[in-house]
């Protein structure tokens, strides 16, 4: 009858067996554990991030990357993901943005020019215009222009300057920088453009005989 009682105490109230409790100094150890693996997997993932070029500010398509352009940012980013290591900034400086860059988003070499800051079949051309040739304090970098070869349409026999006025476009392009006279009183205005090679020669041949003319147009 004892051997019964003391078997039934062991199955507790109702007959259920007693729930087993963890020692307080059992439950600290496995805290104190699982806090410890904690800080080294957090330790392992700070491990694993390297400083990066980050964009400071945002910079339009075709204009020219420069040092106040540029921030740098430890991150853990994906190995397939392009980034450049801050300490190529000076790799990046003096290459043109070949899309238009958002400040903070991380830069990519895809995003940047080719040797000298020029894709393949690119070309800078620089004009130099007085006023009339361009819109009077509205051309920034980034703007989209054509350049256009103004003149007129004189025919054999004519007096010169009698026909009507004539004009086509020679290149469409993305204005890169724009620099104001301001020694000689000339009032003109260096506006350098980016646009394909095989229009740039012709840009050149109409702005040394004072010929070219800039036109901002929409995006």
């Amino acid at each position: 009858m004892q051997d019964q009682r003391q078997r039934d105490g062991s199955l507790g109230v109702l007959g259920r067996p007693e729930r087993r409790r963890w020692p307080a100094a059992t439950l600290a150890v496995l805290v104190a554990a699982g806090a410890a693996a904690a800080f080294v997997l957090l330790w392992l993932s700070a491990g694993e991030r390297r400083a990066v070029l980050v964009v400071a500010r945002p910079v339009p398509a075709g204009q020219q990357i420069v040092a106040d352009d540029l921030t740098q940012a430890r991150v853990a980013a994906d190995p397939q993901v392009q980034v450049i290591a801050a300490g190529d900034a000076d790799t990046v400086v003096g290459q043109t943005a070949q899309t238009d860059l958002v400040a903070g988003e991380l830069l990519s070499r895809r995003e940047l020019g080719g040797d000298g800051g020029l894709a393949a079949g690119e070309a800078l051309v620089g004009l130099a215009l007085e006023p009339g040739r361009l819109p009077a304090g509205n051309v920034e970098a980034g703007d989209l222009v054509q350049v256009l070869e103004t003149g007129t349409g004189d025919q054999p026999g004519q007096a010169a300057g009698a026909g009507p006025p004539a004009w086509s476009v020679l290149a469409e392009g993305r204005v890169v920088s724009v620099a104001e006279d301001t020694e000689t009183g000339t009032g003109q205005v260096a506006v350098t453009v980016l646009t394909d090679a095989a229009s740039a020669g012709a840009v050149a041949a109409a702005e040394a005989v004072g010929r070219a003319s800039l036109l901002v147009v929409g995006s």
